[in-house]
């Protein structure tokens, strides 16, 4: 809640790093404060907010929504949200995770970057963040109105 580092939806379908000021239950939206110190935009629906935390390899699949970097700004990383398509384990041990963006640009997803791809490849566990989910939404709110279920 206060205090989360969070990836937020900002703009065009991009998203970027945040700290979650508050939490409105009733609205199921948070405000945060840009890391960059952008002052628009503050006040986030649920399903566009996720932890800034690695997930762990349970919890992606085929077909995980996630959000992953891609591209950057005078801020820092840019992020997108993507569909992984593939999971391959590498020489190494380690996964490395295929997919691809949810939006393109024909869905009005805006593409002012060098660098910008329909497909990701090899990203790492540790580049990935997960989408919300309704569980995610449940706790979000039993913790702020102090529910026992």
């Amino acid at each position: 809640m206060r205090g989360n580092h969070v990836i937020s939806l900002h703009q065009n379908w991009a998203y970027f790093k945040a700290t979650v000021v508050e939490f409105h239950p009733t609205d199921l939206a948070y405000t945060v404060d840009w890391d960059d110190g952008d002052t628009s935009e503050r006040l986030q629906c649920f399903k566009d907010v996720a932890m800034d935390v690695v997930p762990s390899l349970s919890e992606i699949g085929v077909g995980t929504i996630v959000l992953f970097p891609q591209g950057r700004y005078g801020g820092g990383q840019r992020y997108h949200q993507g569909k992984i398509t593939a999971i391959r384990q590498e020489s190494d041990g380690t996964a490395s995770f295929d997919g691809v963006h949810t939006k393109r640009s024909d869905h009005v997803k805006c593409i002012p970057w060098d660098g910008y791809c329909q497909e990701f490849t090899g990203m790492k566990l540790e580049d990935l963040r997960i989408a919300p989910n309704a569980m995610d939404a449940l706790l979000a709110c039993k913790q702020a109105f102090n529910l026992d279920f």
